[in-house]
């Protein structure tokens, strides 16, 4: 558990003392680096630390057995989902990630940290990766650099519709992640058929909140979701008390009683389905806000990187990628 144990991993604790203490003190330390991860954006994270987070997840998406989070909830399904598939490249991260899309891999806690690995590489992204590289063509044509123009008002913080193509926040000519994100969620939910690989634009889609529906109702639809679970909770234990009841009808009432649990117990399916429903509905919302949380963090971060430099009157030039 290297790739995500803090305390084996010398890199990471070393360089992210102070991040570790202020944003994941909390946290478990076989957890620690998903921790890190999902605060990279934040205003008091360190570059070095930024550096060693990236580098070990970039490892991690290599190879499944170097990613924990994966490796513990996925190898008990590995020989069901992906029987032939050779670790290594991302190859079987790549595999549990299709079964996730195509409902294939129905374990849960799997699709879950197959779901987080694939977000993991879309942050640090760089071409020809095993989980991305179905995206690669697509990004190129639909999600291209910015031209000078759209540069300069990036770095100048102008507004603009940040969906319609990527921007290089922080002008370095290099498009990272969270400067790709907002173009390729607005295709993959607003223009799916732009993209040549309907794999990737499905799984993007899968990944991403809409991007017409903002963070905040989104958290309001994720607190009615939270409200409506908590009342049919409360009806299920309702039914289960009227079923119970029933059960302990007299013989002389029993006939009765027998009706009456089964109306009851045909209710109480009813409502378990929805909460069933509910719950996966709410649980991946959640992961989707804090993706979304996460990559504006790194947004914000990017761009008061270049407008620091601006300020100081040092300028990085690499040409127009």
């Amino acid at each position: 558990a290297e790739a995500e144990d803090v305390r084996v991993n010398f890199e990471v604790s070393k360089a992210c003392e102070a991040e570790l203490h202020h944003y994941c003190a909390s946290v478990k330390p076989e957890g620690a680096l998903g921790c890190l991860e999902l605060h990279l954006g934040g205003s008091d994270f360190g570059a070095p630390c930024a550096t060693a987070v990236r580098a070990t997840m970039r490892l991690a998406l290599q190879d499944y057995r170097l990613h924990p989070q994966v490796k513990a909830a996925c190898e008990p399904t590995l020989p069901r989902v992906c029987p032939t598939v050779p670790p290594g490249e991302g190859a079987v991260l790549r595999c549990l990630l299709d079964g996730e899309g195509s409902g294939n891999l129905t374990d849960k806690a799997c699709a879950r940290a197959i779901r987080q690995a694939a977000r993991s590489a879309f942050v640090s992204y760089t071409p020809r990766h095993a989980i991305t590289d179905l995206c690669d063509d697509d990004i190129g044509r639909l999600c291209a650099a910015p031209d000078a123009a759209r540069r300069a008002a990036a770095l100048r913080g102008a507004p603009g519709p940040l969906e319609e193509s990527s921007l290089d926040l922080n002008g370095d000519s290099e498009l990272v992640g969270a400067e790709l994100w907002p173009c390729l969620s607005h295709k993959a939910h607003a223009e799916p058929t732009s993209f040549r690989s309907s794999a990737c634009a499905s799984l993007v889609e899968r990944l991403s909140l809409d991007p017409k529906v903002s963070l905040e109702e989104a958290e309001e639809r994720a607190k009615e979701l939270s409200e409506t679970l908590s009342k049919s909770s409360r009806k299920q234990r309702a039914l289960l008390k009227k079923v119970r009841a029933a059960k302990a009808e007299t013989s002389a009432s029993r006939s009765e009683g027998d009706a009456e649990r089964d109306r009851a117990l045909a209710e109480m399916r009813a409502v378990q389905s929805e909460i069933g429903v509910k719950t996966t509905e709410l649980s991946a919302l959640r992961e989707k806000l804090a993706y979304a949380e996460a990559m504006r963090e790194e947004a914000e971060r990017l761009q008061a990187e270049a407008q620091a430099r601006l300020s100081s009157g040092v300028v990085i030039n690499r040409g127009v990628a």
